[in-house]
This record gives C-alpha cells, sequence and structure tokens, in this order.
C-alpha cells in the first residue's frame, strides 16, 4: 500500500513539472487541457513527449534499479520580445548563437563615440591604391609648383646642383661624351660640330634651375640655344616637319647618368670616410683620390674593388648585426693574416706606384733613384717568413706574389690604363657547335654570325653581337673574347718596362724572375679576363642602346604622321561622304591580320580580323614541305 502512494506522488510531481515547463514556453493553460478537462496534446505529441521528455527533468537509475531525480538544468534566460514566442527564440538561439555579447558590445561603442574610421589604407593593396586613389605622394606632387614629371626625375637622381661650378663640370663632361662618339644615336661623328658647351650649360640651367621641361623649351626658349634656332626656308619648299629634338633628350639622359654617378660617389665617400681611424690611411686617402677623380661607371667600379680588397666587409671596422653571415676568405685576406704582405712590399714599386706610373702621372726615376733590390735571394728572404700555413720559401713567395699580382690588378690606374688602350682592340670569334652545326643554315637568322674570325670591338655594328648572345644561349655557337697577340705582347713589354729593375747584376735578375711571375699572375688570370668580361657587357649596351634608337626612330615616324588633307583638286559635291582610309597590318595568323577602316578626322570606324587570310596557305605549305622532305629522305 505505501508503494502505491509513492507511485501516485511521483507522478504527481511530473504532472506538476510539465505544466510549469508548458507554461515557461508560452503554451496556454486552454492548450493543455480540452474542454473535458484531458490534456490537449494529439498522439503524435504524446510519442515525441515520452521518446525524448523534458529537458528540465532528467532521470537516471541507479545499480539497484531505483530512479535517481538529477538536478535541474539551469538554463539561460532567453531575451524575450513582443509577439514572439519563447519556442521560436529558443529556435534562433540554437541557430545563431546568443547575441547579447555583440549587441552590448556595439551599445559601448556607441555610448563611448570612439568609431573608427576605416582607412582605404586597410582595404586595399598599396599597387590598388597608388593606381586608382590619390595618395599623400600625389598631393605633394599637386601642391609644388613643378612639372610632375621634373618631380619624378628628382627621386631618383636628387636635388641637382645649382652653382657654376657644378654646371660647368657637368657640360664639360656631357660635352666630352658627344664628341667621343660612343652616343648611338648619332654614330661616330658625335655632336661636336652642332652643340657647343654654351648650349649644354644654358640647357642645364633651364632645366635645373627654372624647372623647365623639354618640349617647353624647345617651343618657348629656342632663342637661348644656337641648335634650335629655325633656318630660313623657301616658299616653295614642303611645310616643316615636326622635330623630334633629338638633341635634348640625348643632353638630358646623360644628365641623369652624371647624377647619379655624382650620387653615387658621394655615398661611397662618406662610406669611406668611416674608416678614417683604421690602419692603413695612405691605402684609405688612395682609394678616395681615385674616387673623386673618376668619371664613369667602370672608374667608380675600380676604386670601390680596390677599398673592399684591403677592407673586406666583416672583417675591418663592419657593424655587424644580430645575425652574422658566413664569410669567405680570400687567398689575398689569408696571406695578409699570415704576414706575407712585408714580403711583398720587397718586390718594387708598389701598385699605386706602378699605376702612375703606367698613366704618366709619374715620370720614371733617374739612373741613380732606380728600384733597389733587396739584399740576398727571394729564397732567403723568404724563409723568415715561414709559418703552420705556409711551411716552406717557395710557398711564402707564391703566396707573396699572389697578393702583389691582386693588388696590381685592382689598382684603378692600371685598369683605367688597360681600358683605354686595348679594350677597342679585343677581337671576337665564332664557331658552330655541332647542334649548330647541323641547325644553322643559308637561311637561318644566325647564318650571318656562324662563322666569325677576330672581328673587332669598332667593327660591331647594329644588333649583330645580340644575335651572338642569343645563339649562344641555345648553345648554337661558342664565343671567344680574346686580345690579339701583338697586342697582348705590347701590354706585357709595357708593363715590364716600369715594373722590372734596369739592373744587370745576377741579384737583380733573380728579382725580376719573381716580378715577371707576379705580372704573368695579373695580366693572364686577373687583368684579361675582367677586360674580356668588360667589352661584352660593352657590346651589349652598345647593340641595345642602337636597338632602343631604331625603335624610336620607327615610333617617331607612326606617330608624327600628320592627317591626311584633300587635295585642292579632289574637290566633290557636298552630298558625296566623306573619304575613308584603310590601313592593313600583317599577321601569321595568330594575332590574325587586321584591316582597319578610318574616316576623314582618324577615328576608327569599322575592323575586320581576317585570320585565315594568311593561316590556311602557312599550313598548306608547311604541309608541302614536310612531303618535300619525307619524298628527299
Amino acid at each position: 500500500m505505501s508503494i502505491a502512494h509513492e507511485i501516485e506522488g511521483k507522478f504527481k510531481r511530473l504532472k506538476k513539472a510539465q505544466r510549469h515547463t508548458e507554461r515557461d514556453l508560452g503554451v496556454s493553460d486552454e492548450e493543455l487541457f480540452d474542454g473535458n478537462g484531458k490534456s490537449g496534446r494529439s498522439a503524435e505529441e504524446k510519442l515525441k513527449h515520452s521518446l525524448f521528455g523534458d529537458d528540465e527533468v532528467d532521470e537516471e537509475f541507479d545499480a539497484t534499479g531505483v530512479p535517481v531525480r538529477q538536478k535541474k538544468l539551469k538554463r539561460k534566460k532567453f531575451r524575450e520580445a513582443p509577439g514572439v514566442s519563447s519556442s521560436s527564440l529558443h529556435e534562433a538561439h540554437e541557430i545563431f548563437g546568443d547575441v547579447d555579447e555583440l549587441l552590448q558590445l556595439r551599445k559601448q561603442g556607441s555610448d563611448s563615440n570612439e568609431c573608427r574610421d576605416r582607412k582605404l589604407e586597410d582595404e586595399f593593396e598599396p599597387s590598388v591604391l597608388s593606381e586608382k586613389y590619390m595618395t599623400e605622394k600625389d598631393d605633394q606632387i599637386r601642391d609644388l609648383d613643378i612639372p610632375e614629371r621634373i618631380q619624378i626625375y628628382e627621386e631618383s637622381t636628387g636635388s641637382p646642383p645649382l652653382d657654376e661650378i657644378s654646371i660647368e663640370d657637368e657640360s664639360t663632361w656631357i660635352y666630352n661624351q658627344l664628341t667621343s662618339g660612343t652616343i648611338p644615336l648619332y654614330g661616330k661623328e658625335g655632336l661636336g660640330s652642332s652643340i657647343s658647351r654654351g648650349d649644354i650649360n644654358k640647357f642645364l640651367e633651364l632645366h635645373h634651375k627654372y624647372k623647365l621641361e623639354i618640349p617647353f623649351i624647345a617651343m618657348y626658349r629656342k632663342e637661348c640655344l644656337s641648335f634650335l634656332k629655325d633656318e630660313t626656308q623657301d616658299q616653295n619648299e614642303k611645310p616643316p616637319k615636326i622635330k623630334w629634338h633629338k638633341e635634348l633628350w640625348t643632353i638630358q639622359d646623360l644628365d641623369r647618368k652624371w647624377l647619379l654617378l655624382q650620387k653615387r660617389k658621394s655615398a661611397l665617400q662618406s662610406y669611406y670616410k668611416r674608416f678614417e681611424c683604421m690602419v692603413n690611411h695612405q691605402i684609405l686617402e688612395s682609394v678616395i683620390t681615385s674616387l673623386e677623380a673618376s668619371e664613369s661607371e667602370r672608374e667608380v667600379d675600380d676604386a670601390d674593388a680596390k677599398f673592399n680588397l684591403h677592407f673586406p666587409l666583416g672583417e675591418i671596422g663592419a657593424d655587424e648585426g644580430q645575425y652574422k653571415r658566413p664569410k669567405r676568405k680570400s687567398l689575398y685576406s689569408i696571406c695578409s693574416k699570415a704576414g706575407l704582405w712585408e714580403v711583398a712590399n720587397k718586390f718594387g714599386y708598389s701598385s699605386e706606384e706602378f699605376g702612375m706610373q703606367l698613366s704618366l702621372e709619374k715620370m720614371r726615376r733617374d739612373e741613380g733613384d732606380e728600384l733597389e733590390n733587396p739584399k740576398g735571394t727571394p729564397e732567403e728572404m723568404a724563409s723568415n717568413f715561414t709559418c703552420a700555413m705556409f711551411e716552406t720559401p717557395k710557398a711564402v713567395l707564391k703566396g707573396a706574389r699572389h697578393m702583389a699580382a691582386v693588388e696590381i690588378s685592382c689598382e684603378p690606374c692600371v685598369r683605367k690604363y688597360v681600358r683605354n688602350n686595348y679594350l677597342d682592340s679585343i677581337e671576337v670569334s665564332t664557331s658552330p657547335t655541332p647542334d649548330g652545326n647541323i641547325a644553322i643554315d643559308c637561311s637561318h637568322q644566325f647564318a650571318g654570325v656562324k662563322w666569325l674570325q677576330r672581328k673587332p670591338l669598332n667593327r660591331f655594328e647594329g644588333a649583330q653581337w645580340l644575335l651572338i648572345q642569343k645563339a649562344e644561349e641555345e648553345k648554337l655557337l661558342e664565343v671567344t673574347l680574346q686580345l690579339p697577340e701583338d697586342r697582348l705582347n705590347k701590354l706585357i713589354s709595357d708593363f715590364n718596362e716600369y715594373y722590372l729593375s734596369d739592373g744587370v747584376s745576377k741579384s737583380a735578375q733573380v728579382w725580376n724572375e719573381q716580378r715577371k711571375l707576379i705580372l704573368q699572375d695579373a695580366i693572364f688570370n686577373f687583368l684579361l679576363p675582367a677586360i674580356e668580361k668588360e667589352a661584352g657587357s660593352l657590346l651589349t649596351s652598345r647593340a641595345k642602346n642602337w636597338l632602343r634608337v631604331e625603335y624610336g626612330k620607327v615610333l617617331w615616324n607612326k606617330v608624327s604622321v600628320g592627317p591626311y588633307h584633300r587635295k585642292e583638286n579632289d574637290s566633290s559635291s557636298d552630298g558625296e561622304a566623306p573619304p575613308r582610309v584603310m590601313a592593313c597590318c600583317w599577321g601569321p595568323g595568330k594575332p590574325a591580320t587586321t584591316f582597319v577602316m578610318l574616316d576623314s578626322s582618324g577615328e576608327v570606324v569599322d575592323v575586320l580580323y581576317a585570320g585565315s587570310l594568311t593561316y590556311i596557305p602557312m599550313m598548306s605549305m608547311i604541309r608541302n614541305l614536310r612531303k618535300m622532305m619525307k619524298n628527299a629522305f
């Protein structure tokens, strides 16, 4: 009897919990019971309720089978909204999550009035901003009362000097470049007869000081430059053509090269001065002197090479950060650390003295002041400098000779002498490889450069060197650059004249043998490979400059054509249609041959792509060639 009362009380508690749950979910009492006082749930709802039950009341059974009631789960109270039931809010919460935190953050942001303006920099890439939008740089360009092209021009070159001495030095350098015949626009005759140094000086003043562009100078300041004055023309002559003003553009290009050269020299000079407190102060002064006297990029490279030889990066006074790069020690630095520089100084003239004698900046000493030879033989002197790295006198002498040869090859005066006297004498020879011998026939584009025998640099014209480079990249040609034998012997004799001793004693002859080995090492292992490489780069730059000039001429001939004018005797009635012009551009098929119809004002009226006009005959010709080759073989 007690068990029945307990079961009945338990069911009453479950019903009571069910009523509270349904009231919380927004279900009215009328929905819970029908008119007869029975439960209003349908059979389907009862089945769901019996299968899934309520979330608030969960029961488990212990080991003896007695039901154990768990604690009621704490559920978060949902936000109430008018006209929306709690079940709908519950379903939205399960799908989208809780939005209370998001609303609270938004409320805090609106209360604090700290709305961050999203900048364009946070939305787009810098390349898109610079192309599509106005940036701070554009505002700066707009604020300055200087043409935009000149502002962009001075970003790379820096502000040009405006004093008279700097302008005079630059005009002299530009005039020497124009008269030397190195400008491909005018050939070997140069421009010395048409342009004076005063014209260049005046142009630099207008361009740098007054910030005037070339079209403005050519149109409104032509009276300032003598070569821009219009020549008198007869009335019977044709109307004057539009002018290119290529002289002005050439001067501006040389002006840019000069400014970049001075900018690099200034940067290197300020860097070199950081080593003034180091040893070899005399060498540092000679490097700075060579840098100040340099007039081309190659001469600046020569001065920098000497500096890097005596002050290698990472070994002397280098500012090293947290991460250190692996150091590559050369044989010269190893010999120098072993103390062999003392032996190298015993051989005779230093590299600087030898270079000055070659360039005639220092005359050869008199007979009474001739080169003195050290006492004893070279082996006897080298025996005093043996160490763990160089154990024998022969090894010591070999290392000392290497140091002396490297110093001679890196001396700016020596390299300048070799460049000025022997660079144009280098000859180019080509020969086909086995693959090139088969591929290059009489109709091949490389047929003209298949066999070249000892062609000097100064005889290369046009873009012939670019064809040789392309054939070498495709492994169809073997290219050789070398100095002729007579010029090589002349170079060796010049070096021997200024480096060897004039003595006739046995000691002098023994030391001269060591000096000859030094010169042989410097010429064949350092100077000749460097000058041959420089000759190849010089040919490449000349060919590319010539090609740019030719492209410019073709483009200029196309864009400088004036509009079509009807002749006087071609007068037609007013009702007749205006004349039209048809232009054709041939194409191999991809792209196709294109016909364009233009009206009298030059506007495009119609376009016709005739792809099959050349594509089909080409395909048939290729098939016929294949048939002929099959029949031949």
